[in-house]
């Protein structure tokens, strides 16, 4: 068992059924979603730094894809689908990132309109780790859940063939196996 393993294999992240946890996680997004979406319409209207209205603009565009994506999820949950997992994952590390960045640079710009601007940076760096890190565990469990999924694929696959044939196809070592319906004639 390689690290990489052992870090998907540890405790915290053992649920009794994964997809239990990335239902909560999907959940978790929506509703953060939202907020984001609102929170950042909302500084968009009083915004006068160019760029954190920029960022402020990808954060709105950011929160509907990511809404979209967590739908996507819940229905990849439901259906089982293992490929509707990824844009979730690649959005949630677009989001994580840039929700860094934007508190990277309203920190870092001078004279903000705060009235304690030294306490309310650290409280939105306070709140920002706090909920990026729980996304951050919400990655690890779809992840852990999209690996699940492809080792529970079946391993051989029956299909008939419409002159009533069955094939069975053993993915293990790809054999292709013939067996015949029809009654031979003795």
């Amino acid at each position: 068992m390689n690290t990489f393993q052992s870090v998907l294999n540890h405790r915290y992240l053992k649920c009794s059924r994964p997809w239990i946890g990335c239902l909560f996680v999907a959940i978790y997004t929506i509703l953060t979603s939202i907020f984001d979406l609102f929170w950042s319409i909302y500084r968009l209207l009083d915004e006068h730094h160019p760029f954190v209205f920029f960022l402020f603009f990808m954060l709105a565009l950011e929160s509907i894809v990511f809404l979209a994506v967590s739908c996507f999820m819940v229905l990849a949950l439901i259906k089982n689908i293992r490929w509707l997992l990824l844009p979730w994952m690649i959005i949630a590390i677009v989001d994580i990132t840039l929700a860094f960045a934007l508190l990277f640079v309203q920190i870092s710009l001078p004279n903000r309109d705060y009235g304690a601007p030294c306490v309310m940076a650290v409280f939105e760096l306070a709140v920002t780790i706090l909920v990026q890190g729980v996304l951050v565990y919400g990655l690890l469990l779809v992840f852990k859940y999209y690996v699940e999924l492809d080792e529970k694929r079946v391993d051989t696959i029956t299909k008939v063939a419409p002159h009533q044939d069955i094939v069975s196809i053993d993915r293990r070592d790809d054999s292709i196996e013939v067996m015949s319906l029809q009654k031979d004639d003795e």
